[in-house]
């Protein structure tokens, strides 16, 4: 019977191991992807001032 019990509870914790590292990859790609984002929403937002700034002092 202690046999029994161990195996299932290696397995339980085998398995909530996967899923907390299966979790935590995504929690990963989800933050790579937020910062992604920011730093393209930041980049089009500093063209935009550079361009409308050449604009204002040229002309155009």
């Amino acid at each position: 019977m202690k046999f029994i019990d161990d195996l299932i509870v290696s397995m339980a914790l085998r398995i909530l191991r996967a899923v907390m590292a299966i979790g935590t990859g995504l929690v990963y790609a989800q933050f790579f992807a937020l910062v992604f984002l920011v730093a393209m929403a930041g980049t089009f937002t500093l063209a935009a001032m550079v361009t409308a700034a050449k604009s204002a002092l040229f002309g155009g």
